[in-house]
């Protein structure tokens, strides 16, 4: 079979690169445990973590299960601040959500503990949907490029059918691409 995907593994590494290159140490995870392209995101996030030295605390890394259902994901997060915010010493700077919409449950669930978006916590997230865009949050966000991935695939399978005489199997693989907006906090400017 012939395949369109996003490389979302290389888009989880870039996601947490950015956020090192800003200083942040100190980085949480939101994914879904069940939807393959989010678990390829979190271990490409961590893989690059690792590589820099750092080990993700197993505790800042917050999975949910079950439809896309934002109760489920909000109670989630809730049950990571409430255990979290009020017992730890140290909490996250930033996290990768891996997508836009968990991105607006961490912030909520943040904002009724008290924690300042971006100031307190940066957010990098993922599909740069028209949620990444609202003034009130620009997230940071890597982009899915679904319209392109759609006439990408479109064009591969008209050519299939009108060679059929030809058997072949094309992998398109996309390479992730950042867009930069204003919900990371730069950790480097406050040093000395």
């Amino acid at each position: 079979f012939s395949a369109v995907a996003m490389n979302d593994r290389a888009a989880g590494r870039l996601a947490a690169s950015y956020l090192w290159g800003r200083g942040h140490r100190r980085i949480g995870i939101v994914y879904h445990r069940t939807y393959y392209p989010k678990i390829l995101r979190l271990e490409g996030a961590v893989e690059y973590l690792s590589e820099m030295g750092h080990e993700v605390t197993k505790r800042w890394i917050i999975g949910f299960d079950g439809k896309k259902n934002l109760d489920d994901i909000y109670d989630k997060i809730g049950e990571f601040f409430a255990r979290e915010a009020t017992s730890s010493k140290t909490f996250p700077t930033a996290f990768v959500c891996t997508n836009d919409q968990e991105a607006v449950e961490l912030i909520r669930v943040a904002h009724e503990y008290g924690r300042r978006f971006p100031q307190d916590l940066s957010i990098v997230s993922f599909d740069n949907s028209t949620l990444a865009d609202l003034p009130t949050l620009s997230l940071t966000s890597i982009n899915h490029p679904s319209i392109y991935m759609g006439v990408t695939a479109t064009t591969i399978l008209l050519e299939k059918v009108k060679h059929r005489e030809v058997q072949t199997s094309t992998v398109t693989m996309i390479d992730p691409e950042l867009v930069e907006r204003k919900s990371v906090v730069d950790l480097n400017e406050a040093k000395p």
